[in-house]
């Protein structure tokens, strides 16, 4: 199981959105002293810094089973405008869910977590 995981979103308002992911993540008993935001530089032919979430996995299963269910449960809210959730490891490999298909989270996170 990597060490960490990186979250991002796209939509109408990612920086916005980010900022409320970690506020739900915090929320959680369980995740809030893993949650950590990360400001890096654009890539290349893009403007603006890149915001994202790196959350420090913890090693139990359970600590899994508990940042999927927020997830699903942040994607799921109502909202005004659709958003796609990123999760990537520090080897690059990644999924995408977005808020109209949060349930493929009950099967992608464990996928993406058990991929070495």
């Amino acid at each position: 199981m990597p060490e960490s995981l990186g979250l991002s979103v796209d939509g109408d308002d990612p920086v916005g959105d980010i900022e409320v992911l970690r506020e739900w993540l915090r929320d959680e008993p369980e995740l809030r002293k893993h949650v950590k935001r990360v400001t890096s530089p654009p890539p290349p032919g893009h403007m603006g810094e890149v915001t994202e979430l790196v959350i420090a996995l913890a090693g139990a299963g359970g600590f899994v089973t508990v940042l999927a269910e927020s997830l699903k449960s942040w994607l799921s809210r109502p909202r005004k405008h659709a958003v796609t959730l990123k999760i990537t490891k520090p080897d690059g490999q990644s999924i995408e869910v977005s808020s109209q298909h949060a349930k493929d989270l009950d099967d992608l996170l464990p996928k993406l977590l058990n991929q070495d």
